[in-house]
């Protein structure tokens, strides 16, 4: 027999959103039961009624709201670099060999992150690097111009918690900001976009 909470839960645990609102209290338990009754009914394969499907939905409402799902996040530094440029070489070996000599080119305060696949290398810089990586590197297959980078440290005893990425980048989000690339280290997001959004993304961090 399929129980009723365990066709309920298979149905939050898929909805992010969802559970959000949950986390924060804020969604109308019997509004959104009769929004999966009828799924519920096909899960679990008998007539279930609202008020069954509203009592497993605090249950999982307590369980959510008792490991904090989406933590508040304190940012306790935030810069911004512009101009920032993108350019994207073929994976081969002459431009690997390349990219071994570039940090002896570089400054403390230039930013400079790569990132490889099977088939790409992507390169994202400060601008005013682009001729250094051309010599090293020659063309790129693209090229990307106009960008920034906010970098975003927070708090260590952070990293051990879930959902702390996750809880950031839907700030952004919400602002429909399109994120040209991501950067992170221990404590650090650097996102990098188009440079005309960075009100936007300080509106989105509140900040």
């Amino acid at each position: 027999m399929i129980k009723i909470h365990d066709v309920v839960k298979s149905i939050v645990d898929k909805d992010v959103e969802i559970k959000n609102m949950m986390s924060r209290g804020f969604l109308n338990l019997s509004q959104y039961a009769r929004h999966i009754q009828e799924r519920v009914e096909e899960g679990s394969k008998k007539e279930v009624s609202v008020q069954s499907i509203v009592v497993s939905l605090s249950r999982l409402e307590k369980k959510i709201k008792a490991y904090d799902y989406m933590p508040e996040i304190k940012i306790s530094q935030l810069s911004f670099k512009k101009p920032i440029t993108e350019i994207v070489y073929e994976n081969k070996e002459e431009v690997l060999s390349g990219l071994s000599r570039i940090n002896k080119m570089t400054k403390k305060d230039d930013f400079l992150s790569f990132s490889t696949s099977s088939k790409d290398i992507s390169i994202i810089f400060s601008s005013d690097l682009e001729d250094k990586l051309r010599s090293l590197l020659g063309s790129p297959r693209v090229k990307k111009t106009g960008l920034a980078a906010v970098s975003i440290r927070f708090d260590e005893e952070l990293v051990s918690r879930p959902a702390v990425g996750f809880s950031l980048l839907q700030k952004i989000a919400s602002k429909r900001i399109v994120l040209e690339e991501v950067v992170s280290t221990l404590n650090e997001f650097t996102l990098v976009f188009d440079s005309e959004k960075i009100s936007l993304v300080m509106e989105a961090l509140d900040v």
